[in-house]
């Protein structure tokens, strides 16, 4: 994407970043606290910020482009999650108290923040829902399609019938 400046934000630098993207230390706090700061960092050099979740399954750049494209002129971009969080925030601005009260790692992550861009009276632009991997089964999912999923289900009625039989009653 021309004209993108790109950095990771992390709490230590022990992973290595793509050639041509820079680390920085997101510092201590809840996600609310540490995404805050990543953005406030963003905003004071750029434009525009966009937030994206490590852990998004079908990220691509082509998936990025299609969330610039929704974005728009939009103040805003909330890409939700199906787990009921988001996987991506874009900003043009970061009015005070956006991320708190937001229940971090809850399913009402994403309505909690639609609600905050919302009583700071940002236009917000909706993209496609999209997935983050939190669980083993969220990672079969996503990568594997149905067949990760009949894995999945195999293996739950694998840890069903270690139990032992089920005890029969005589008729």
């Amino acid at each position: 994407m021309e004209g993108c400046d790109r950095a990771v934000g992390g709490t230590d630098g022990a992973y290595p970043v793509p050639i041509g993207t820079r680390f920085i230390h997101q510092g201590d706090g809840d996600l609310g606290a540490r995404l805050g700061r990543l953005a406030a960092r963003g905003l004071t050099t750029h434009p525009s910020v966009l937030l994206v979740g490590a852990d998004v399954a079908d990220l691509t750049p082509e998936r990025i482009a299609d969330w610039l494209r929704i974005w728009g002129d939009a103040s805003a971009l909330l890409v939700p999650a199906s787990d009921g969080g988001f996987v991506a925030l874009g900003l043009r601005a970061l009015p005070a108290g956006l991320f708190e009260g937001v229940p971090w790692g809850t399913s009402e992550a994403g309505r909690a923040m639609a609600a905050n861009l919302s009583r700071a009276g940002l236009a917000t632009a909706v993209g496609p829902l999209s997935t983050d991997v939190d669980t083993l089964a969220d990672l079969l999912d996503c990568r594997l399609g149905r067949v990760g999923q009949l894995a999945r289900d195999l293996q739950i009625g694998r840890r069903e019938s270690d139990a032992g039989p089920s005890p029969r009653r005589a008729d």
